[in-house]
């Protein structure tokens, strides 16, 4: 055999002892930094996924905002005036109702607009849209739509047909557009629909039902610093929202000025009661002084009473005053007493309004609190949120309010005690003139007196009868406090929340991508980097083999006559397979990988040559095979003597990359005696050899582990300069842990994406097993999945 090698041209030389390498898993640290690289690789890797996710994310967000249904916004305005003082000169001017007033009730009235009665004022005048709703079809289909008060909530279909409309059942009979029809308790016409339509329904509401969607459609807003109020009505239909709102500010205004008016109608009943009674005392009084004049004659007199009967009349007409506003004053608390609340309201109403307290500072300040507490219980306790009765702040403004009504009403009190002590005061002063007037005939002193009383009683009535004359004035004048400044003339669309529902979505599609593919990562326990295998394996990683394209027919020509010996040789070489990517694309970065391979296996141990190289991996498919190869031909292409023996009984393949004859091989030469020469095979690269497999026996397990085997490998060891050993899995059969007992140096194959850690552990601890000199790892990366992962392909060498 060894004349038909070709001639060595160096020598070998000792090798020192490796290192022993053990399986040690990583172990997690604790606070380690997130490796934010590792992260992005995660993602660029699967990249596909994350966009799948973000896409269904937003696709599932867009067709939820396509069904999201337009919403028309209308809006009317008023303020708040004192228009009853306007109309009547000035006559009726409540001193409460100015800057301070408005300021304070704004929101109380915003409330109001927004209350329950004011709502089902509306659902009473406008029932379309409101009781009744067009459910499927246009709501301005309807017309003429009459709905009792006490009509059922109903739900009728209806059927578009060419000739009509089926109200109830689709088989009934169409009734004509444009006709009357009755649905249920509702009456109502149906036109004949401007786009085709084929069903829908009629939606009868309750009264209380409908009011409520009213309210909560609804909204008041004041504006700062100013007594004007915005009023908004939401709808799918901007004519309804635009005829609802509009609707609303007018029920508003009448109920506003129906307020007013019964406030001045009960205003003048109470003072033409006062001026009946003073009408009647006066009545009195002047028949008094008639029936005493007819029986006295002391009109001759009447000089000698001149100067003392005009400071007793001054004295007197004081004291009617008196006693006069005492009356009133009386009257009023009398009603502050009442149980009628409306009564009571009206009673300290009218106490603020009247002179006497207005003078007060204490009356005032008690009337402006009472007031303001009111004003902060209506706006607690109405609207849809409002507070119920049994509220704590409900109870203490209760109980605030009542303090400061009996505080008023003792205040109204003491008014009418010190009344009274001025009318005695006075009644002191007339005692001291009538005593002085003693001396003169009891008969004109007695017609002065009735001549007084008569006088203060007059002058009452005048005041009587310009309160009474104001009050009818404002009794009759039929406006409130309530201006339109502008009603809704159009509604327009509100923004939808479509877009910012995709937006959320998107980012929301992308994070959880994100942690898909974090979550599938970290059930992924395959290697994909070389530090990963570094840090689980303490092994040197040699060389990281990126992925290997075919080339094209002409280049592939041309690389391969650059290394043939022949134009046959050079077809031949073309035809192979990609696995010998160090002889197809001698310059690309997989053949540079595996110059890196060969040098951390040759050329890192101070000179010192390995004769035996085992290549193996611990699973199949993980590229042992390929590597193998183009380490060959990367030898060979250094001038040394190689030989690929093909140890993988099972599934030999190298005889397929180098296009060889399967046989006789490994097999045969050692169970049927072949000669070795016959077994090797020259391949196209110089100085590179093949001993293929052969055939395989039934039971090839004593092969391999053969006295033979061992005795062929140190013959062929002598006679080539390196022996590289293409052997079967680890995990698969033993003959790698046999062959690699012997080798002077075990490389490790492993592919990237596809061997587990759990598994390159196990490997290794059978090499460790039988003193296997482990050299170190090869990541194979057939399908590129190191630089997806962060990580990258080119190695140096590991000594």
């Amino acid at each position: 055999m060894t004349q038909l090698l070709p001639p060595r041209t160096t020598g070998l030389t000792t090798l020192e002892s490796p290192k022993q390498w053990s399986w040690a898993p990583p172990q997690p640290r604790e606070g380690a930094p997130v490796d934010i690289g590792r992260l992005l690789g995660m993602l660029r890797r699967r990249w596909w996924l994350v966009a799948l996710v973000t896409i269904a994310a937003g696709a599932l967000a867009w067709n939820e905002a396509r069904k999201e249904p337009i919403v028309y916004r209308a809006t009317a305005v008023i303020q708040l005036v004192d228009a009853r003082g306007e109309l009547t000169g000035g006559l009726v001017n409540d001193e409460a109702h100015g800057a301070t007033y408005y300021d304070r009730t704004a929101l109380s009235e915003a409330e109001v607009i927004t209350s329950r009665a004011v709502a089902a004022e509306v659902v009473d005048s406008e029932p379309l849209g409101t009781r009744v709703q067009a459910v499927g079809f246009p709501t301005r289909v309807l017309s003429g739509v009459t709905v009792p008060d006490s009509a059922r909530p109903a739900r009728v279909p209806v059927t578009f047909t060419a000739s009509g409309v089926i109200v109830g059942a689709p088989t009934g009979t169409p009734i004509p557009y444009g006709m009357p029809i009755t649905i249920g308790d509702v009456r109502a016409t149906i036109g004949r629909p401007h786009i085709p339509l084929t069903s829908g329904e009629i939606v009868v509401l309750p009264r209380d039902v409908a009011a409520d969607l009213l309210r909560a459609a609804l909204d008041a807003t004041p504006r700062k610093q100013t007594n004007i109020i915005s009023i908004s009505y939401t709808s799918d239909d901007p004519v309804l929202a635009r005829r609802i709102v509009n609707r609303t500010v007018t029920a508003y205004q009448s109920a506003n000025a129906r307020l007013a008016q019964q406030q001045s109608r009960r205003r003048r009943q109470f003072i033409e009661e006062q001026l009946a009674r003073n009408d009647a005392q006066l009545s009195e009084a002047e028949r008094a002084l008639s029936a005493f004049r007819g029986r006295q004659e002391a009109y001759s007199a009447r000089d000698r009473f001149t100067v003392q009967q005009s400071g007793l009349l001054d004295v007197e007409m004081k004291r009617q005053d008196l006693v006069a506003e005492r009356q009133l004053v009386s009257a009023v608390v009398r009603k502050m007493g009442s149980d009628d609340p409306t009564t009571r309201r009206d009673a300290f109403r009218m106490l603020a309004s009247m002179q006497s307290f207005a003078l007060n500072p204490v009356v005032s300040q008690l009337n402006g609190q009472l007031v303001s507490y009111e004003t902060q219980r209506a706006e607690l306790t109405s609207g849809p949120t409002g507070r119920t009765e049994t509220n704590p702040e409900v109870l203490r403004l209760d109980t605030l309010i009542a303090q400061r009504e009996q505080e008023v009403m003792r205040a109204a009190s003491a008014q009418v005690a010190l009344l009274d002590a001025r009318i005695a005061s006075l009644d002191e002063l007339r005692a001291r003139k009538v005593g002085a007037m003693e001396s003169y005939p009891a008969a004109e002193a007695e017609e002065t007196h009735l001549a007084q009383n008569a006088q203060a009683l007059r002058d009452q009535a005048t005041l009587l009868r310009n309160e009474y004359q104001q009050a009818r004035i404002a009794e009759a004048a039929e406006v409130g406090e309530v201006e339109i400044v502008d009603l809704a003339t159009g509604a327009h669309a509100l923004p939808t929340t479509g877009p910012r529902i995709i937006a959320i979505a998107l980012i929301f599609g992308f994070i959880g991508g994100a942690l898909l593919v974090i979550l599938i990562e970290s059930l992924n326990h395959t290697v994909k980097a070389r530090g990963e295998i570094e840090s689980a394996t303490h092994l040197p990683v040699l060389a990281t083999i990126p992925r290997t394209d075919a080339m094209k027919p002409a280049k592939a020509k041309k690389v391969f006559a650059r290394i043939a010996t022949s134009p046959k040789q050079a077809d031949q070489l073309q035809r192979q397979s990609v696995a010998l990517a160090t002889a197809s694309q001698w310059r690309s970065p997989t053949a540079e990988a595996f110059r890196h391979l060969r040098t951390g296996v040759f050329h890192a141990r101070n000179g010192g040559r390995p004769r035996q190289v085992v290549i193996t991996s611990p699973g199949e498919g993980e590229g042992k095979t390929s590597v193998a190869a183009n380490l060959g031909i990367t030898l060979a292409v250094q001038r040394m003597r190689v030989l690929l023996v093909d140890c993988d009984l099972y599934k030999s393949r190298m005889a397929t990359v180098f296009d060889l004859p399967d046989g006789p091989g490994l097999c045969e030469v050692i169970l049927e005696n072949v000669d070795p020469h016959d077994a090797l095979y020259p391949t196209q690269v110089s100085g590179l050899y093949v001993m293929p497999a052969g055939t395989a026996p039934v039971t090839p397990e004593d092969t391999i582990g053969s006295a033979k085997m061992t005795a062929l490998m140190n013959e062929l060891a002598r006679e080539f300069d390196v022996l590289i050993l293409d052997c079967p899995p680890v995990l698969a059969l033993p003959d790698s842990a046999i062959l690699s007992a012997g080798a002077d140096a075990v490389v490790l194959v492993v592919r990237a994406g596809r061997s587990k850690r759990a598994e390159l552990g196990e490997a290794i601890r059978e090499l460790s097993t039988v003193g296997a000199h482990l050299a170190g790892v090869v990541l194979n990366d057939p399908d590129g999945q190191v630089p997806k992962d962060g990580g990258y392909y080119y190695a140096h060498a590991r000594g």
